[in-house]
């Protein structure tokens, strides 16, 4: 299997560089993307509303599922989404079977929304006959109250054609269906929402709490007493966990993950302040204890937090169940890839006997 990090600042919407770097993937890549790739670190999101949030984040989701789809290629990545007036730190699994069908479900409320504006147009037209009849009928009333006769034969008083009526029925049947998102930008974004409902999505359990790093108040993500299994997913046979960076420090994650026989994590990370020897020690030892690969994907670039400047190092990178590390990336914008086989990673756990469901 092909796995591709893509080590990354925040991605621009539709961003030109990321969609060529996709083009030239194989068939059936999975791309995993770094926490705050598709949106801005949390810092910098304060300065945002909800609703410019929420509309980033849909613009980004199919961006990626047209990607997906066009490319045949996977994608693991963190983003932020809006729900209920809440702000949610989650990751999203885009696989090429489910982008064509949210594509899908994005080109039918296109459809309907050609039908709504035909619709609208005609029960326009028949308002302003309505309008005009009840005129002349008021015309000739008052002519007739006059002693007066008056003749009147107007094709424009005849009523909607069958067409035209059978156009204005549908539209009320579907009206229920397509009334979250058939005219403004706040529906458009509803029906994004609705059509992403397709998607895996993790939402994140555990996340950091400091006081000069405090996604745990940014967010609304619950704090659950017992934790949950994070993501696991089947993709050409492997099964695939994906969580957090910060939740690399909590057992109860590995032991779930251990029962499900996980082959593969994926950890999306924005990690800072020259704590990359502690990141490898980390990953090493995880891969090692659990018999599986951990794949890291940490973002680079630099964000400006109170007149200090938090840089991002990078280091993305690849442990396997032996402990050691086969490949990384620096700390610049690059990409690393890797052909994965399955029979490596269980003669591995094999060999060391700390994992037994495979």
């Amino acid at each position: 299997m092909k796995i591709t990090i893509f080590q990354q600042d925040t991605l621009g919407l539709n961003d030109s560089r990321f969609a060529l770097f996709c083009y030239k993937l194989e068939k059936d890549t999975l791309v995993l993307l770094p926490e705050y790739t598709l949106n801005p670190f949390f810092m910098e999101l304060k300065s945002k509303t909800k609703k410019q949030i929420h509309s980033h984040t849909n613009s980004q989701i199919c961006f990626l599922s047209y990607l997906a789809e066009r490319h045949n290629i996977n994608f693991v990545a963190p983003i932020v989404r809006h729900i209920n007036k809440k702000l949610y730190k989650e990751i999203i699994y885009i696989s090429t079977q489910n982008a064509q069908k949210f594509n899908q479900d994005i080109q039918k409320t296109q459809n309907i929304q050609k039908v709504i504006d035909t619709t609208k147009k005609t029960q326009k037209q028949q308002k302003n006959i309505n309008e005009g009849a009840t005129n002349r009928a008021e015309s000739r009333a008052d002519s007739s109250a006059k002693g007066n006769k008056t003749t009147h034969n107007d094709s424009s008083t005849k009523s909607p054609s069958t067409q035209d009526s059978s156009l204005i029925q549908n539209a009320q049947g579907i009206k229920k269906f397509i009334f979250d998102f058939c005219i403004s930008d706040t529906d458009t974004l509803t029906h994004i929402d609705k059509c992403a409902t397709i998607y895996p999505f993790y939402r994140q359990q555990r996340l950091i709490e400091y006081h000069h790093w405090n996604e745990a108040r940014f967010f609304d993500n619950h704090k659950h007493k017992i934790l949950k299994k994070p993501l696991i997913f089947t993709h050409n046979g492997f099964n695939i966990a994906a969580l957090f960076g910060f939740e690399v420090h909590f057992d109860e994650f590995w032991l779930s993950m251990k029962k499900e026989g996980v082959d593969i994590v994926l950890l999306p990370c924005a990690n800072t302040f020259q704590s990359n020897a502690r990141w490898r020690e980390l990953c090493k030892v995880r891969a090692f204890l659990n018999g599986c690969v951990v794949i890291r994907a940490n973002r680079v670039g630099t964000s400006v937090i109170n007149d200090n400047e938090w840089v991002f190092y990078g280091d993305s990178l690849i442990a396997m169940p032996n402990g050691e590390i086969i490949d990384n990336l620096r700390d610049k914008e690059a990409m690393l890839s890797l052909e994965i086989y399955k029979n490596k990673i269980l003669e591995m756990a094999h060999e060391w006997g700390f994992r037994k469901n495979f």
